[in-house]
């Protein structure tokens, strides 16, 4: 799931949700990004309609804070938070809100001013389009059959099946294997979607070779890349690593938990590819046994 904010009309954001495998979206506009209207909208658009999912993947921002997570555990689901600068864990749906936000720009001129008018045919749009990691549509996948759209009721195509006009076992039979197809269809998908992860994770390893490291162990000290100067003009000449910081544990062999040198955790996790092992050349200062010493001495003179 993520948001996206759009800076036109009164409806200022957007929400997308879409299922891993068939790449099926769920859309809304709102014009305040809440967890309590994230929550509510999940809940009734998604868990009502489908199911729990077994897994809901967010980033860190508030409107999937504490509201949004209590109703998806309620549900029965797992939250798995992404760390900050890692948007590749999300990839699915950061790929898809972009071309839902082209296709509104598309759809409703640059000023965008009615985008969410606009929003549930470019959702549909996508829904009935064939994807490549599949091959197949996430209409197809989801309900195992071809999307029935106005030309083919208008032409009388084979996807407008007049269930009340079958007479005949032999109509019958032609009508019922249609549908069995759609368990072949699911299975083909499957296969090709595992053959396209593997791929994706053989470009990935060869991409992000030079920037395996051995992991940090706890009380190591490390630096953290400031990914912001990439994207920022006036910070390209700023220090490229914060820090240090102490590492406190890895989590699932994934991002780092770092507190500062005193002790304080931050806020955020980071993920291994942003994080690297710092050296000092000499005694650190402000460090947490140091600050546990002036806490002792300040005590002993009160």
């Amino acid at each position: 799931m993520d948001a996206v904010h759009i800076k036109s009309g009164r409806w200022k954001y957007m929400v997308v949700a879409r299922d891993y495998f068939s790449g099926w979206p769920e859309t809304v506009g709102l014009v305040k990004l809440t967890a309590k209207a994230v929550a509510e909208w999940f809940t009734s658009e998604w868990i009502c309609r489908y199911g729990s999912p077994k897994e809901v993947t967010v980033d860190g921002g508030p409107e999937f804070g504490k509201e949004f997570q209590d109703a998806v555990k309620k549900a029965g689901s797992r939250i798995r938070v992404t760390t900050p600068y890692y948007p590749e864990s999300q990839g699915i749906v950061e790929r898809g809100h972009k071309q839902l936000k082209y296709a509104l720009v598309k759809m409703c001129g640059e000023s965008g001013g009615k985008w969410k008018k606009y929003l549930p045919l470019v959702t549909l749009a996508d829904r009935i389009s064939t994807k490549r990691k599949t091959g197949f549509s996430p209409f197809e996948l989801q309900f195992g059959q071809l999307p029935v759209l106005p030309i083919d009721i208008e032409t009388k195509t084979f996807l407008a099946v007049e269930w009340h006009k079958i007479s005949t076992t032999e109509e019958l039979l032609k009508a019922r294997g249609k549908q069995l197809e759609g368990k072949k269809m699911r299975r083909e998908a499957a296969e090709k979607l595992k053959e396209s992860r593997e791929d994706s994770m053989k470009y990935w390893d060869r991409r992000m070779a030079h920037q395996l490291r051995s992991p940090l162990n706890p009380g190591d000290l490390a630096l953290v890349y400031n990914k912001e100067i990439e994207t920022n003009w006036g910070l390209l000449f700023k220090n490229k690593w914060n820090g240090p910081y102490r590492g406190i544990r890895q989590i699932n062999n994934g991002p780092y938990e770092l507190e500062e040198l005193d002790g304080t955790e931050l806020a955020r996790r980071f993920a291994a590819s942003q994080v690297k092992r710092f050296y000092p050349r000499g005694k650190l200062i402000n460090t947490k046994e140091d600050t546990e010493e002036e806490q002792s001495e300040e005590d002993e003179s009160i």
